[in-house]
């Protein structure tokens, strides 16, 4: 965990109300995990981590205008300085190689297909899941279910 300063790169409206932040970060882009959070000093509010690119130093965050503390940070523009605490929180288990058989998971000879679901703001984190799972050894299809309160925001 790292007490560190970021700079906004990029802020993009994704939906009415939700945007997406890319922040230059090195070091919590080279060692945050699919399932860690980071802190926004901003109130100090947890957000999900969508995405990371280590060898660019960037993280990204997909930020739903709720509240006092969101509603600034959707308003942040490029170059602002970002207070952020992490990566936090405990990274998903992973297996040693996805797509081929687990024991536990699939019968005998079919590969494991990982299914993800989410709602919501709660799609954020299964990103970076999905993005690391794709890129471990084995042959690995995910799929994704996703749901929202509306067909825009889906």
């Amino acid at each position: 965990m790292k007490h560190t300063h970021a700079t906004l790169k990029r802020r993009e409206q994704v939906t009415e109300g939700h945007h997406l932040l890319v922040l230059e970060c090195p070091e919590i882009a080279a060692e945050a995990q699919a399932g860690q959070f980071v802190h926004v000093r901003l109130l100090r509010r947890p957000f999900s981590i969508m995405l990371t690119n280590p060898k660019a130093g960037e993280l990204q965050l997909l930020v739903e205008s709720v509240g006092r503390g969101s509603e600034m940070l959707c308003q942040a523009q490029p170059g602002d300085a970002v207070d952020l605490l992490g990566p936090l929180g405990k990274p998903w288990p992973l297996p040693d190689e996805v797509g081929r058989k687990l024991e536990a998971c699939a019968p005998e000879g079919e590969a494991v297909r990982p299914v993800l679901a989410a709602g919501g703001i709660g799609v954020a984190p299964l990103i970076f899941l999905a993005d690391t799972l794709q890129n471990m050894p084995g042959d690995c299809y995910v799929r994704g279910l996703f749901g929202a309160r509306t067909e825009e925001l889906l």
